[in-house]
């Protein structure tokens, strides 16, 4: 295959041809526009093949195409070429066969322009799709007569409708379209049992049938009238005899949509997709959910269609298939936009930025972006937008960008009033306080989160409890430890009650922290003794911290070597974790117990360890030696009288 210089040369071509900016490719691929620029300028020379392939898709091309160094760019004008590649070819000709098997002939013209915006990846799955369908279809026209030789017509005839009422189909379901009385239903059944065709099943309360052979298709036996009247029959026999589970009700659904009923189907469809995800079947709820969206939007309701969109994005995500998700997402947003649904777009981005904040910060960031492009300062939503936006940009480490959102949000905030607004304005004020706590501007954090407790109303109790943590924080850093200690003990009791694990057992950390600086060695002690017995797998940074505390408290005890390996421990975790200030801290520290032991090789090395980490990030140094400072008791008397062996 050519080199990723072809590729990046061609899309940049396509790009200036179509007039379309690297930004806007960007964020329909979601990818940032930093490192897409970075690739195609050759600076990058890695991306993932699954962005390659949305960008063939968005481009309309195939992926050959990009990566050809023969075919001139610019003439892929005419849909023509899409078939140059052994792929495309091999899919045209099955749709041939599948168009005039199907009688669909004169569709052509509508699977081709289709088939022009699929992604190689997209196609593949087409093409596996229609060799199935043809499969089956040529299962169906072999074997079909010396399968039913035997069968009396009227066999024949009640076999089908079985079949239409679907495997595990009631007894009574398939009674109420079977035109029989009782005694001659039953005879027939009964027959077809006996031939081996049917199997007839007892059930809690009812009876079941099963057809494990293959059998009479209904349309060879009804008129096409006729057949909407057998299954109009059959879903009302469904209603009054329903099961109690989302398969029964999406079966419901498609014999109401086979029925012409695509108004009372399309509800259905719904409440089969809201029980697919109380059972936690994500990947049927989406299922069930993108065919109501299909249903809405042959009834020509766009709202609808949009929302029943989002819902299957949204029950893609829980089933991490996040390329699913990225589809249909885009797909919500079109239907809103084609429709001139501005509000309802506004809100699909907001929510679909929700729905990837925890798997794609980039991702949500480009939906956010784009809620902000479809709103205005006039609209209610504006203001939230801009908080989630400066959310993930915190999460992001974009300080920049997020303190931007955040000053844009003030602005709008100050042009309106009532309950969203205070909303928007006590997370302005968690956010800056995050953001200066981050910056280490510890008065200006400390104002911030003051402000967040006075209107602790408008906030979630989540958001209070970060506020009231992060004040202990502060004030620990202060040397201020009956502060810290009365704010982070709120801030736990909040955790706690909202079942806050992670959060909880950090605090339970900080909490050992500011007992250590007290000269509370056994407290520090017993905290982390708690918090190891809850602590995630995962969590190095804590992790770490219980290893260090840990070994001031040897230190402090004069027992240098075991608070040595303890240091080293410590160290390894911020290593693992990327927490670069703790593990300067944790070096610096550890300098400090070589120097007491009088190595001094290795005193300068972990001194300069840590050092470098400050010097690199350009971070002021005195704070290195203020976060170290804090790991020594205030009053050693103290330390030595609670002393832990």
């Amino acid at each position: 295959m050519a080199s990723i210089e072809t590729f990046a040369n061609n899309v940049k071509r396509l790009l200036a041809q179509r007039n379309i900016r690297i930004k806007d490719l960007a964020a329909r691929i979601g990818l940032s526009e930093s490192y897409l620029s970075l690739v195609l300028n050759g600076t990058r020379r890695n991306l993932n093949d699954e962005y390659k392939d949305r960008i063939a898709s968005v481009l309309n091309v195939p992926m050959s195409l990009l990566y050809s160094e023969n075919q001139p760019i610019s003439s892929y004008d005419d849909p023509s070429p899409v078939f140059t590649d052994a792929l495309r070819h091999e899919l045209k000709d099955l749709i041939e066969v599948f168009l005039t098997k199907s009688n669909l002939r004169h569709r052509r013209n509508a699977f081709y322009i289709v088939l022009g915006t699929l992604s190689d990846r997209d196609a593949q799955s087409v093409k596996y799709f229609l060799s199935e369908l043809l499969e089956e279809f040529a299962r169906d026209d072999h074997g079909k007569v010396s399968d039913t030789m035997d069968l009396t017509e009227e066999e024949i005839r009640l076999l089908a409708l079985i079949s239409a009422a679907g495997n595990d189909a009631k007894a009574e379901w398939v009674r109420a379209v079977a035109d029989l009385d009782n005694d001659a239903f039953a005879s027939v059944t009964r027959s077809l049992r006996d031939k081996g065709v049917l199997s007839i099943v007892e059930d809690v309360g009812c009876t079941r049938f099963r057809v494990p052979n293959p059998y009479v298709p209904t349309s060879s036996l009804f008129s096409n009238s006729k057949l909407r009247q057998i299954y109009r029959s059959l879903a009302r026999a469904m209603q009054l005899y329903p099961d109690d589970d989302p398969f029964f009700l999406r079966n419901l659904a498609e014999t109401l949509v086979k029925a012409m009923e695509d108004k009372e189907a399309v509800i259905y469809f719904e409440k089969a997709a809201r029980g697919f995800a109380e059972e936690n079947l994500w990947e049927e709820s989406a299922r069930s959910w993108h065919t109501a969206a299909v249903l809405y939007g042959l009834l020509d309701n766009p709202r609808d269609k949009g929302r029943c969109l989002l819902e299957a994005t949204r029950m893609s995500v829980s089933h991490n298939n996040l390329q699913a998700a990225i589809e249909l997402a885009e797909s919500a947003s079109a239907t809103f936009k084609a429709a001139g649904l501005v509000k309802h777009n506004e809100w699909a981005c907001n929510q679909i930025g929700a729905l990837f904040a925890a798997h794609d910060l980039e991702m949500a960031a480009s939906w956010y972006k784009r809620g902000l492009q479809f709103s205005s300062l006039d609209s209610e939503l504006y203001g939230p937008l801009l908080i989630n936006l400066a959310t993930v940009g915190l999460q992001r480490g974009k300080l920049g960008e997020a303190e931007n959102a955040l000053e844009e949000a003030k602005r709008w905030a100050e042009r309106r009033s009532g309950p969203e607004v205070d909303r928007v304005m006590s997370h302005q004020s968690l956010l800056m306080g995050l953001i200066e706590y981050e910056r280490r501007s510890w008065r200006k954090s400390q104002d911030y989160f003051l402000r967040c407790i006075e209107r602790s109303e408008d906030l979630k109790p989540e958001d209070r409890a970060t506020a009231w943590h992060n004040l202990g924080m502060i004030m620990y850093r202060h040397d201020d430890m009956a502060g810290a200690r009365k704010y982070l003990t709120v801030a736990q009791e909040m955790h706690k009650s909202l079942g806050r694990t992670s959060t909880w057992v950090s605090g339970l950390v900080e909490l050992a922290r500011v007992a250590l600086r007290e000269g509370k060695s056994r407290e520090a002690q017993q905290l982390t003794d708690e918090a190891l017995l809850h602590i995630d797998e995962q969590a190095n940074r804590e992790r770490g911290w219980i290893w260090l505390i840990r070994g001031c408290i040897h230190r402090d005890a004069g027992r240098l070597s075991q608070a040595v390996e303890l240091g080293r421990q410590a160290v390894d975790c911020f290593q693992r974790e990327g927490a670069q200030r703790d593990l300067a801290c944790a070096a610096l520290w550890l300098s400090q117990v070589f120097r007491d032991m009088g190595n001094a090789q290795e005193e300068h090395l972990m001194e300069r360890r840590a050092f470098q980490i400050y010097e690199k990030q350009h971070w002021d140094i005195r704070e290195l030696h203020r976060e170290c400072s804090l790991l020594s008791p205030t009053r050693s008397t103290s330390s030595r009288g609670d002393e832990v062996q």
